[in-house]
């Protein structure tokens, strides 16, 4: 299925806001930054972005909630 880019950033924007306000008080997770040829990796333990250089769009978007792992693009 081919996602717009302005489906992805949505996405994107709504996976963001659930990772960044923490249901408890506990601080969030640092932010990790990798990259390699072709993607640039995003993480904090509970969201992963994987951007496309090339494309300069998002390939995938991870959330991990208890363990699993949910793909949301």
């Amino acid at each position: 299925m081919m996602w717009s880019f302005l489906s992805r950033f949505r996405i994107f924007l709504l996976a963001f806001a659930l990772s960044a306000a923490p249901a408890s008080a506990a601080e969030a997770p640092p932010v990790r930054a990798s990259e390699d040829a072709s993607t640039i990796t995003l993480e904090n333990g509970q969201l992963t972005l994987v951007i496309s250089r090339k494309k300069a769009s998002i390939f995938s978007v991870t959330y991990r909630e208890g363990g699993q792992e949910v793909e949301l693009g």
